[in-house]
């Protein structure tokens, strides 16, 4: 189709509504196609009982072997499936290219977004860059419009529900990451898109059977709803690096690869991430390129009434020039605040002042001042505090990848067995994970720069 300046994969015309851009003068525009009349060639388009179709060959019979229906008018546009597929990327193009013709409204939303920084914003702004439309948006770090009016605009569930209960006339709201949609976000959301003919389009990535979205439109079913399972062998443009790591993770560990890359619900537990038997114990330490120490923090110790509680982790971790991972040491301590704080202060004085040493932050108020506590009290040495994001099965993911590999080598010491057994649980409910964030965060430290992309596309 010669009129298509923007091209999408091949799954995204069986989901959504045929918009087209003129070569010529860079315009947006929809058109009325003929009937098919019993000729119909290969990318022609056509239409058949009210219909949109369009040709997959040279034909002179309406089937299903010769055409394919184009997405209608529905309520819902639901796309789920694995990494690497191309959802969240093709669904910003479309909502661009309408934003173009229409003076749409246009809500991006999903459970947790504490700040812009957690929505979609930067990936509609460098979809608008990579198809050349920048002379038809405005945009800043906080909005998003087009030149004839359309408006975006971007709130989280969770924290932003009165604003988006008030908001009025949405023509298309986006739930991204939907997986993540609890029962209640959703019977908030649905009743606020009330606008005549509005349209919610769903991306997800499978993870639980009885997650809301998945018992929405998989379990219970949805009759104005479009659901289409797409995973990265539909997405034309897959990239090398994330097929690296896709074919890494297949061959190493399926299950995994499974649920990540293919979509597929997949119970995890014991050993899925982070088998006991494909780690190494070594007597000392290599030369290391990099190293670092990150916590995982946790304030509370055993009592009558939480006999159990979480672990102050603090993992130690480097790199060898040839990218084996070693577990130089590590801490695990069920301690009060104070206790806690002289736990952190005594290890760093043992590890040296030239050794990096990583924080969690978390995104509150609360979370800046507690960060901002530690590095005044650790002053004098590499203190890096960083804002924890994702979940955690994403965030185990590189970790997981070397050690499932073997290429993951703990110094001996009296802590590798209890480590070994925590970090073989996860993700196991019930069981700590504590010693599991602060490996991750290490492991990210010291690999920091490599060529590892989680992007969902």
């Amino acid at each position: 189709m010669s009129e298509a300046l923007i091209q999408s994969p091949y799954w995204s015309k069986e989901v959504f509504e045929p918009v087209y851009i003129n070569l010529k003068n860079n315009k947006v525009y929809d058109k009325e196609y003929p009937q098919f009349n019993g000729v119909g060639r290969a990318g022609e388009l056509c239409q058949h009982a009210g219909k949109l179709y369009e040709c997959t060959n040279d034909c002179n019979t309406f089937s299903d072997d010769n055409v394919i229906y184009l997405a209608d008018r529905v309520r819902y546009r639901v796309c789920k499936g694995g990494r690497g597929s191309s959802k969240s990327w093709e669904i910003a193009r479309q909502l661009i290219l309408k934003a173009v013709k229409e003076p749409l409204t246009i809500l991006c939303t999903r459970e947790l977004q504490k700040s812009i920084k957690d929505s979609v914003h930067r990936l509609l702004v460098s979809q608008i860059e990579l198809m050349g439309l920048q002379a038809h948006f405005t945009w800043n770090k906080t909005m998003l419009s087009s030149n004839i009016g359309a408006e975006f605009l971007f709130y989280g569930l969770r924290f932003n529900s009165d604003e988006i209960k008030s908001t009025e006339g949405v023509d298309i709201c986006w739930l991204e990451e939907a997986q993540k949609t609890s029962q209640t976000g959703l019977e908030d959301l649905i009743p606020t898109i009330r606008k005549p003919n509005s349209e919610i389009w769903v991306s997800y990535n499978p993870k639980n059977e009885d997650d809301a979205i998945n018992t929405m439109f998989v379990a219970d079913g949805r009759d104005n709803a479009i659901v289409r399972h797409v995973n990265y062998d539909e997405n034309p443009w897959f990239p090398d690096v994330l097929r690296t790591e896709m074919t890494q993770m297949r061959d190493t560990n399926y299950k995994l690869y499974e649920r990540v890359w293919e979509g597929k619900i997949v119970e995890l537990g014991n050993g899925d991430y982070f088998p006991s038997d494909k780690v190494h114990i070594i007597p000392n330490a290599p030369d290391l390129l990099r190293r670092c120490r990150a916590w995982d923090l946790a304030a509370t110790e055993p009592s009558d009434n939480n006999p159990d509680p979480d672990y102050t982790a603090g993992v130690k971790m480097g790199i060898t020039s040839d990218g084996k991972v070693i577990v130089l040491d590590v801490k695990m301590e069920q301690f009060n605040a104070n206790a806690v704080r002289n736990l952190i202060r005594k290890t760093a004085e043992d590890d040296g002042k030239d050794l990096q040493i990583r924080i969690p932050q978390d995104p509150a108020q609360a979370g800046k001042e507690q960060a901002e506590s530690y590095k005044r009290m650790l002053s004098g040495f590499k203190v890096k505090t960083e804002r924890v994001t994702g979940d955690k099965e994403t965030r185990s993911e590189p970790l997981s990848a070397e050690w499932q590999a073997g290429n993951v080598y703990l110094v001996k010491a009296d802590w590798n067995e209890p480590y070994k057994k925590f970090m073989n649980a996860f993700p196991t409910k019930g069981i700590h994970d504590d010693v599991c964030d602060a490996s991750n965060d290490a492991h990210n430290e010291t690999t920091a720069g490599s060529n590892y992309n989680l992007n969902n596309l």
